[in-house]
């Protein structure tokens, strides 16, 4: 049987990047404007800019959280460059191999490789791909429509629980993490039409 006086705490810590991407007047991150002298078109280079913003996080949230507790985390992107955008989250959950407890009998369930954290995603946002990445089961999601500058998109969820583990199942004394990073590409980098998917191709694509 499992009770909740003698459920581990553990220590959850947050980390959220950026990724920058900048557009050249070489490609189409260009725009045109005019000037007074003789209407000359001038091609003025722009830059896409973003970053990961968290209004409902707080320092001390990730402390002594129990399993199966929730806590507020609401990752969302603001585009803080010149040009319209499609942005990215990558979510990265850590995986561990730990005995959980089922929530309605109490019974403890065999040990397997489970991660840590769930969450429940909003609408607004396309999940892209699922894949293991050494530790961690790494998410990509995209939204749905162009970012402005200044403009945000809406928190990719707003909460994670912990996953219901069994006390000794954890080491305690090490802080798991849910590494949170945006990504983004100016908005007129392919075709009208262009899936988020192969937006994100293009995306990793400019890393190289």
């Amino acid at each position: 049987m499992f009770s909740k006086e003698k459920k581990g705490r553990i220590v959850l810590g947050m980390m959220a990047g950026a990724v920058v991407f900048t557009a050249s007047a070489a490609t189409t991150g260009a725009y045109l404007k005019q000037t007074t002298e003789g209407l000359k078109n001038v091609l003025a280079s722009g830059d896409v800019t973003v970053e990961v913003e968290e209004p409902g996080w707080r320092e001390k949230s990730g402390d002594s959280l129990l399993p199966g507790e929730s806590r507020t985390k609401n990752p969302l992107v603001k585009n803080m460059g010149s040009l319209d955008a499609w942005v990215f989250l990558e979510v990265r959950i850590p995986v561990r191999k730990i005995s959980l407890v089922n929530e309605s009998t109490k019974r403890k369930q065999p040990e397997k490789e489970t991660e840590l954290f769930r969450f429940q995603t909003n609408s607004g946002w396309e999940l892209i791909e699922k894949t293991r990445t050494g530790n961690d089961m790494c998410y990509v999601y995209g939204w749905k429509k162009t970012v402005a500058p200044s403009q945000k998109t809406d928190a990719l969820f707003d909460s994670i629980t912990m996953a219901p583990y069994l006390e000794g199942s954890l080491d305690e004394k090490v802080v798991q993490q849910i590494r949170v990073t945006a990504k983004a590409v100016q908005k007129n980098i392919a075709s009208a039409g262009t899936g988020l998917k192969e937006l994100y191709q293009i995306c990793l694509s400019s890393q190289e």
